[in-house]
This record gives structure tokens, C-alpha cells and sequence, in this order.
């Protein structure tokens, strides 16, 4: 895919999946590597790029992510693809050869080799256009409720100012 010219960070198989998801990572600077570009085209052309080469269809099912998500966490693969893939929209199938070994295919999908390969846009909106701060302690409250917190934990810890854990 890099070869293609798409910015890719990192495609993974996740073994917990019987590797049949393939999850791929793009930096969330994308869209300043790839100018007019919005996230169905990227990841259509991700399609394009998989759809057309063997190893691309090895998984019946792909998934597009931020590489604010670390794929091989399989917590951390489970929670954004729980918050980010829609339940009907941002999908697209590429028809073609399959795998013979996949149970997720029909028995005559099998029987002819022939079935669909789903990609899933699970890309964040970029920044200043809708997308949510993470769900994180940093992310979530403001800088003065972060400070009274962590001095309340503090004190509540008998710490004479060291830096409190999240």
C-alpha cells in the first residue's frame, strides 16, 4: 500500500480474530499527506489497493483506523472499533476470490471461490471538524478540575508532591 502511495502505518491480522480482519492504520496527518482527500476516497483507494492484489483479500473483512489505536491491543482494537465503525454506513465491498477456508462465507461462495471483502472507514473526522477529544482524563475535563483532582489524590495518598499517576 505504501508502494501505491497511501500513507499506512501498520496492517495487522489480529490472531484473536482468526485473522479474518485486517486492520490497517493510517497517521492522523493523512490529510495533509494526501491534499483534497476526504476519508471515503482514502479509504476506497485502500479498497482499490487491496481488491487488486492476493494477499489483499486474505481477509474477508478490513478495517480503517487512526493510528491513535495500537491494532495488536487487541482492549484497545475491541474499544475503537466498538466507538468508530458505523453500524450500516462507511462500508464498501470489493467482490472477488476467497479464501476456501473462511466459515463467514456461504457454502456457495465457498464452493466458487467468490465472495465479498468488506472495508470499514472507522476513520476519525479530522481535527476541528467534529472530532470527539478522547476519553481520557486529559481528553475529558478541563485543565483546573485535572489540577484539583490530582491534589486531592495526592494529599488522600500522603504524597508530599509527587506526580500522581492516571
Amino acid at each position: 500500500m505504501q508502494e501505491a502511495g497511501l500513507p499506512i502505518t501498520t496492517a495487522w491480522l489480529p490472531l484473536g480474530a482468526a485473522c479474518f480482519w485486517t486492520v490497517i492504520t493510517v497517521p492522523q496527518n493523512w490529510r495533509d499527506l494526501l491534499p483534497g482527500m476526504d476519508t471515503a476516497r482514502f479509504v476506497h483507494r485502500i479498497g482499490e489497493v487491496l481488491n487488486g492484489t492476493r494477499a489483499g483479500r486474505l481477509s474477508p473483512v478490513v478495517h480503517v483506523l487512526d493510528d491513535d489505536v495500537d491494532p495488536s491491543n487487541d482492549s484497545d482494537l475491541l474499544w475503537a472499533l466498538a466507538t468508530r465503525v458505523h453500524p450500516s454506513l462507511r462500508q464498501e465491498q470489493w467482490h472477488g476470490p476467497i479464501m476456501p477456508w473462511y466459515p463467514c462465507f456461504l457454502e456457495e461462495e465457498l464452493h466458487n471461490g467468490w465472495g465479498a471483502v468488506v472495508v470499514h472507514d472507522a476513520l476519525l473526522p479530522a481535527v476541528g471538524s467534529g472530532r470527539v477529544p478522547p476519553a481520557t482524563f486529559d481528553g475529558v475535563f478541563p485543565a483546573d478540575v485535572r489540577a484539583k483532582v490530582l491534589a486531592a489524590e495526592s494529599e488522600s495518598a500522603g504524597d508530599t508532591g509527587s506526580t500522581a499517576s492516571r
